[in-house]
C-alpha cells in the first residue's frame, strides 16, 4: 500500500488544460483491518444514566375467552345483547341471523331472509323486536319471540353500516353508504327525516342515553352531533383525518368513546366538545368500542384480533388498560357489554362469537 496520494496527469489532444485526477490508495483500506479498530473496541461503551431511559410500558395481562360460539359459516359482522342480557344476536357474511343463549353459550334459532350480509344490528329496548342492516341497503324488523319477519324498511341506496334505537323505543335511526342517516318511527316503518348535508362515508352511529343527540362517525375523521328534538347539528369534532369507525356514549351521557383507523381511541366531553383523553395500546384500527353499564370500564375491538379492557381511574372519566382478550385468530368486528356488566361479546372474521367474563 503507498503511504501517500499519487498524482496521475493525463493530457488531451488539441487541448492546452491539463485534467488532474487524484487517487487516494489508503482509502481503499478496509476499515476491519486499521490498527485504530483494535484500540477502540476495548473502549468500554457509555452507560445512560436512569433519567434518559424510556419509561417501561406497563404489562398489560391476557384472559381467553369463556365460550367460543361456533355456528355461522363465514364473518360475523354484528351483534348485540337483548336488554335482559340473556339473549346474544350475530348477523354474519352468510346472509343469517342467530340468536344464542347467553348462559348456555348454545343457538337458539338461525333466522332466514335477508338476501345480503347483515352488516349491523340492534334490539329494541322491551326485547320485543330485533332489528338489523343489510348490504342490499334494507332494513329488517324481526320479532325475538319466534323469528318473524314483521316489517321492512326500505329507504337506504347501500349498505346500512349501522342503527339505534332510542331508549324508549319510538325512534330508529340507520346509516348507510349511501351518504345519509335516517330517522324512522319504530310504530309503523314511517321515514320521518333524511339528514344528507355534506357528509362523508358514515361507519357508525348512536343515541344519547336520554334520547336527545345523535352522534355518528365518519370516514374523514368527522363526528357530528344532531338534535333530534329540533333537527339541527349540535356540534362537532374532529382531531383526526383517519377514519372515526366507532363510537359510544358513556352511561351517564357525558362523555363520548370514538375508535379511530390510527389505533386510537379518543374520549370527548359531551358539554363542551373538549378532547378528554386519547388512549393507544391496539396494533391495528380500533373497529368497536362500548362502555359497561356503570360506566367503569370501557372494551375496545380491533383488527389486531385483540380486544382491551379499559377501567376508569378515577372521576375525570379517564382511562387505564388492564387487560387484553386474546383468542381470535382474525379481525375483530364489533364488540358489545351485558346489560348486567359481568361479560362481554364479539364478532370476529374467523366466523364466531367469543364471550368473556371480566369481573375483577
Amino acid at each position: 500500500i503507498f503511504p501517500f496520494p499519487i498524482f496521475i496527469c493525463h493530457w488531451f489532444p488539441g487541448y492546452h488544460p491539463v485534467t488532474e485526477v487524484w487517487l487516494d490508495v489508503t482509502s481503499l483500506v478496509q476499515e476491519s483491518d486499521e490498527d485504530n479498530n483494535r484500540s477502540t473496541n476495548n473502549l468500554i461503551p457509555p452507560t445512560v444514566s436512569a433519567e434518559c431511559q424510556p419509561v417501561p410500558s406497563p404489562e398489560v395481562p391476557q384472559q381467553e375467552p369463556h365460550a367460543t360460539l361456533e355456528s355461522h359459516t363465514s364473518q360475523v359482522l354484528s351483534l348485540a345483547f337483548s336488554p335482559d342480557g340473556s339473549l346474544i344476536a350475530s348477523g354474519s357474511v352468510d346472509n343469517t341471523l342467530r340468536l344464542w343463549r347467553v348462559e348456555a353459550g348454545s343457538l337458539l334459532r338461525t333466522m332466514l331472509g335477508h338476501p345480503f350480509p347483515i352488516s349491523s344490528l340492534a334490539f329494541s329496548p322491551n326485547g320485543i323486536n330485533l332489528a338489523t342492516g343489510s348490504y342490499d341497503g334494507q332494513i329488517r324488523i324481526w320479532r325475538v319471540s319466534d323469528g318473524y319477519l314483521a316489517r321492512t324498511l326500505d329507504g337506504h341506496a347501500g349498505r346500512v353500516q349501522s342503527l339505534a334505537y332510542t331508549y324508549d323505543g319510538r325512534y330508529l335511526a340507520t346509516a348507510g353508504d349511501d351518504f345519509t342517516v335516517r330517522l324512522w318511527r319504530s310504530l309503523d316503518g314511517k321515514l320521518l327525516n333524511t339528514i344528507d348535508e355534506g357528509l362523508a362515508n358514515i361507519t357508525a352511529l348512536a343515541f344519547s342515553p336520554d334520547g336527545g343527540l345523535l352522534v355518528w362517525a365518519e370516514t374523514d375523521g368527522t363526528v357530528r352531533l344532531w338534535q333530534v328534538s329540533n333537527a339541527l347539528w349540535a356540534g362537532l369534532y374532529k382531531e383526526s383525518n383517519r377514519a372515526a369507525t366507532s363510537l359510544a356514549f358513556s352511561p351517564d351521557g357525558r362523555s363520548l368513546a370514538v375508535g379511530y383507523e390510527d389505533r386510537s381511541i379518543r374520549i370527548w366531553r359531551v358539554s363542551d366538545g373538549n378532547l378528554i383523553q386519547t388512549m393507544t395500546g391496539h396494533t391495528g384500527q380500533v373497529t368497536s368500542v362500548a362502555f359497561s353499564p356503570d360506566g367503569r370500564w370501557l372494551v375496545s375491538g380491533s383488527s389486531d384480533t385483540t380486544l382491551r379492557l379499559w377501567e376508569q381511574a378515577d372521576d375525570s372519566y379517564l382511562y387505564i388498560p388492564v387487560r387484553i382478550l386474546a383468542g381470535h385468530t382474525d379481525r375483530v368486528n364489533c364488540v358489545a357489554f351485558s346489560p348486567r356488566g359481568k361479560v362481554v361479546a364479539s364478532a370476529s372474521d374467523d366466523d364466531t362469537v367469543r364471550i368473556w367474563s371480566v369481573s375483577p
